[in-house]
């Protein structure tokens, strides 16, 4: 699905974290629904989770983040850099295609 939404119509976040070296963590699920989707929203969020996951892991081991691209998200990004210089932010690129791929079947 696209946006904050499930196919239970919930508002959610997840937050995953990728290592190269070791299997995909998932860290935590939250409930977003009540909240404004504001990027103050979401870089709060975001930078709570980081803590709280780099205080059982070791200060500085997240190194880049990856939402959807939505305009708030990107905001966001510029908000949670400006907690740690070198962050990288970017949009999610299966996200990307599986939108540029509902856009061509629109236009068939």
């Amino acid at each position: 699905t696209d946006g904050w939404t499930d196919t239970n119509g919930d508002g959610i976040i997840k937050f995953v974290f990728v290592n190269p070296r070791t299997p995909p963590i998932f860290w935590k699920l939250i409930n977003a629904k009540a909240e404004v989707h504001s990027a103050e929203y979401i870089a709060s969020t975001i930078w709570t989770i980081i803590l709280e996951f780099e205080a059982e892991v070791g200060k500085g081991k997240v190194t880049a983040v990856v939402t959807d691209n939505a305009s708030n998200t990107k905001k966001a990004w510029r908000l949670v850099r400006k907690n740690r210089v070198g962050m990288v932010c970017t949009g999610c690129s299966a996200h990307g295609m599986d939108l540029l791929v509902k856009q061509v079947e629109v236009f068939r």
